[in-house]
């Protein structure tokens, strides 16, 4: 690499799933960080669903407490449970 290329010392690089956020950490001492949020395409989300998931949600969902469907939904946040329940209505 060209050394006029060199101006950055090192980047951190954090991730949440919904976001990555880079610190840039310049030779110069100086940190910017940069955020980049993931795009979001309707409906991209419930085509994962499995037709397990599914059987298994519409079995406990009148039936069992929140806890006990996080347990047998493990890959699923509670938020995502939630939502594919209002789109049955």
């Amino acid at each position: 690499m060209e050394s006029r290329l060199r101006l950055i010392d090192h980047v951190d690089v954090r991730h949440n799933g919904q976001a990555v956020e880079a610190t840039v950490v310049w030779k110069t001492g100086q940190t910017q960080v940069v955020s980049i949020q993931r795009a979001r395409v309707k409906g991209n989300r419930e085509s994962h669903w499995t037709e397990k998931e599914l059987g298994v949600l519409k079995r406990l969902w009148l039936a069992t407490s929140q806890d006990k469907i996080m347990v047998a939904l493990p890959q699923r946040t509670w938020k995502a449970i939630a939502h594919r329940r209002i789109i049955w209505d």
